[in-house]
């Protein structure tokens, strides 16, 4: 059987809005949707913590390591409501979503936006053009977001030496 990975020999993300679980010997990783809704739906909430617990219990218990290690985390995307919006501009929650995904199994990914807290309803509203004037005002989440990527950053030089 011709394996796709193998012939472009990088990595292989999906964009998979179901279960990943069907997916993890046919790519490396995807667009972690399943973990996406329920965080935005426990930081409204819309379910209470255990549900949220649930999901990842399920993800940690299903997928291989490497493939929950190599999925996207994000807490909003190009098909997706902008998270400050959904979020109610709560900048509190929006931190709070960033934090988990720079902390829970996968790879951070962070849309254009997300930085100076780019607002943006369903699509194509989440597709706002880049708001320039804004990206050099003192209220970004640039120095939040670097010291949320130095926390992943140690947590994977420390697991890399225990092993």
């Amino acid at each position: 059987m011709w394996d796709l990975r193998n012939f472009i020999n990088t990595p292989l993300i999906a964009e998979v809005w179901g279960d990943p679980f069907l997916w993890r010997n046919a790519v490396d990783g995807v667009m972690n949707y399943q973990v996406w809704e329920p965080l935005t739906k426990f930081l409204r909430n819309e379910i209470n913590a255990e549900e949220f617990a649930q999901v990842l219990k399920r993800q940690l218990a299903v997928l291989p390591r490497h493939f929950l290690t190599n999925s996207w985390l994000f807490v909003d995307t190009h098909d997706t409501p902008r998270a400050i919006t959904i979020l109610n501009n709560d900048i509190e929650k929006f931190k709070a979503a960033l934090v988990f995904i720079y902390t829970w199994v996968g790879t951070p990914m962070l849309y254009y936006g997300d930085e100076i807290m780019l607002e943006g309803g369903p699509d194509p509203d989440n597709r706002r053009c880049m708001d320039w004037k804004r990206v050099y005002n003192a209220n970004t989440l640039h120095d939040f977001i670097k010291k949320a990527f130095r926390i992943e950053h140690n947590a994977q030089a420390y697991n890399c030496q225990l092993k």
